[in-house]
């Protein structure tokens, strides 16, 4: 069995978050082709696109799929320009203290220089609970940041410290925190237009319902 370089694990990354990256653009195209398709149908029933021309539905179709497609592509932009300081602080984690700040930093800066990564910006957090735990966050070494638990700091001496962000900033390396932040802006687009969608469908319905008040008192109306 061959065993792969740490630069064929790098390529092997790459192709993976291509791969993500596309199945995301058809995924999310379909969602939105077929959330138009459900209202087409709905306000169809509701006799609201009785004059409506089928070149006209296919154009909302056609919207309904770009909409997606370009969701998708803003909320993982947002997450790859921002995830080195969103991610931490969505979960709780704050800046470390000034010499808490000074150790950590100066931890990355020895795991930077001997992992040969001369121009780096990698932010360290800290996570006020007991367990011990840490996570890199962001998409490469030039803009990251390591997230540390409280607990992680008081059982750890210097070097335990020091391997543990050396562990994370290979994380970072190596293109894992990439990989795992589109599998985060993916949930986050189903989310959003999942949520959409139900509200849609909501407000739908509530049109169907008036829609059948209206029609019983016209009918009775004439009775």
């Amino acid at each position: 069995m061959k065993i792969r370089s740490f630069f064929d694990e790098q390529n092997v990354h790459r192709r993976v978050s291509i791969l993500f990256l596309s199945i995301g653009i058809i995924w999310m195209a379909l969602m939105g082709g077929m959330i138009v398709e459900i209202h087409i149908n709905l306000l169809t029933l509701l006799s609201l696109l009785s004059q409506t021309s089928y070149k006209t539905e296919n154009a909302w179709r056609l919207g309904g799929v770009v909409g997606g497609i370009v969701l998708w592509i803003i909320i993982w932009l947002f997450f790859y320009i921002s995830s080195s300081r969103f991610i931490p602080r969505i979960i709780g984690a704050n800046p470390p203290s000034k010499t808490e700040n000074a150790i950590l930093s100066n931890l990355i800066e020895e795991v930077a220089i001997s992992s040969g990564v001369s121009n780096y910006k990698v932010i360290p957090f800290i996570l006020e609970i007991n367990e011990p735990n840490a996570f890199a966050s962001g998409k490469s070494p030039k803009d990251g940041s390591i997230v540390i638990t409280r607990g992680m700091m008081n059982i750890l001496n210097r070097e335990e410290l020091r391997a543990v962000i050396a562990h994370e900033f290979a994380h970072l390396k190596n293109g894992d925190s990439l990989f795992s932040i589109q599998a985060l802006s993916f949930c986050w687009a189903i989310l959003a237009i999942s949520t959409g969608a139900y509200y849609f469908v909501l407000i739908a319905f509530s049109l169907l319902f008036l829609r059948f008040i209206f029609d019983y008192e016209n009918y009775n109306g004439l009775l």
